[in-house]
């Protein structure tokens, strides 16, 4: 299905078009990831079938010698879990920069917001939504979308510090009790949420969806709040006006073409001969 068709718009932002890049992006690696190593488990089976007193340490040994990785002996319980849960890591990191970055989008349409990164003040996208709020910009989130992606984002901190499960468990319980509107959610991810010490693929197909789609709403919802002519009056700096008067000369009308193309290549939006004169 095309992006339109759930979003309901075209408009865009800097920020979020960067951080459905990157997570394209990484997911592709991943995946990738995801393919070599179930080649690596088929492979093992085989092995296994002619040679049952082969264990998967011996047979993780013999690989890395065979593709000449200076490996140790594998020797790690509930590896999967720690596997799976080290690909939260990016996503979350490209979110934190999401914030940054949309904090700079939101300037370009005049709406100051400032996160604070003292302890105690929240996350830096509770920290968001509540400023926007106050701007009568109410981003409406679904609690079970909040609570997965506190699950996972202290998921993903257990495993990037070393810290132990009693960070996530309660987490996760809250986050399993809404296991139906995630499977409804985020389709054909059934072994998503599984256990708490269990951290499958589909974890982190279930982790990246719901963090782009948090992005998305943040996007659509400021689309609503953005009054454009009150942003072309103050004449940002993302429009060359040296490069229209270049160009366009004193033809007003190729000006507004130009303000509007500007616009349209930024945010995905045409507007109106009306609204691009308050550019100019």
């Amino acid at each position: 299905m095309k992006r339109y068709a759930y979003r309901g718009t075209s408009f865009d932002i800097p920020a979020n078009k960067k951080f459905w890049k990157q997570c394209g992006d990484y997911d592709s690696l991943i995946q990738f990831e995801e393919c070599c190593y179930r080649a690596l488990l088929e492979r093992y089976k085989e092995e296994k079938s002619k040679d049952n007193s082969l264990s998967f340490e011996l047979f993780t040994k013999k690989i890395a010698i065979e593709t000449k990785v200076n490996q140790g002996f594998f020797d790690f319980d509930n590896y999967e879990n720690s596997l799976y849960a080290s690909y939260l890591i990016y996503p979350y990191g490209a979110f934190d920069c999401f914030i940054q970055d949309i904090i700079k989008d939101l300037k370009d349409f005049l709406i100051n917001i400032k996160i604070d990164k003292q302890k105690g003040k929240g996350t830096k996208l509770s920290q968001l939504l509540k400023q926007l709020k106050t701007r009568g910009i109410d981003v409406k989130i679904e609690q079970f979308k909040k609570d997965l992606f506190e699950y996972y984002r202290l998921r993903r901190n257990s495993v990037a510090h070393m810290l132990p499960e009693t960070t996530y468990i309660s987490a996760f319980n809250k986050s399993v009790k809404s296991r139906h509107l995630v499977n409804k959610t985020y389709q054909n991810q059934p072994n998503a949420l599984t256990s708490y010490d269990k951290m499958t693929f589909d974890d982190f197909v279930v982790c990246t969806a719901n963090l782009k789609n948090i992005s998305d709403i943040i996007t659509r919802t400021i689309e609503k709040k953005i009054n454009w002519k009150k942003i072309g009056k103050s004449h940002p700096s993302w429009i060359n006006y040296n490069k229209i008067n270049a160009i366009c000369s004193f033809e007003k009308q190729k000006k507004i073409d130009f303000v509007r193309k500007v616009i349209e290549v930024r945010y995905g939006v045409k507007l109106s001969d009306e609204l691009c004169k308050s550019f100019l």
